[in-house]
């Protein structure tokens, strides 16, 4: 379903972004990770705060996010795999 596709694009993102130099340790929470990325590079927040609200939402909401929320979210992964 939508949720599972959130989470797992999420976490392919993860993946990616550390190949890249943006590391996360396995005792952080996604909100921590994006929080030192921000830090790092403030360009990141619109993006990565909108991502992880719908990854929160997909990972631990019981309402399941919608077909437009997983397009939404698809498409801010992609811009920001492109621009890391």
């Amino acid at each position: 379903d939508a949720s599972q596709k959130a989470v797992l694009e999420f976490e392919k993102l993860l993946r990616y972004a550390k190949r890249k130099g943006y590391s996360r340790s396995e005792h952080e929470t996604a909100r921590e990770t994006a929080q030192r990325w921000i830090v790092k590079d403030k360009w990141l927040q619109k993006d990565l705060e909108s991502l992880l609200f719908l990854f929160e939402k997909a990972k631990y909401s019981d309402s399941p996010i919608t077909d437009e929320e997983l397009s939404t979210f698809t498409r801010t992964v992609s811009k920001l795999r492109e621009s890391m």
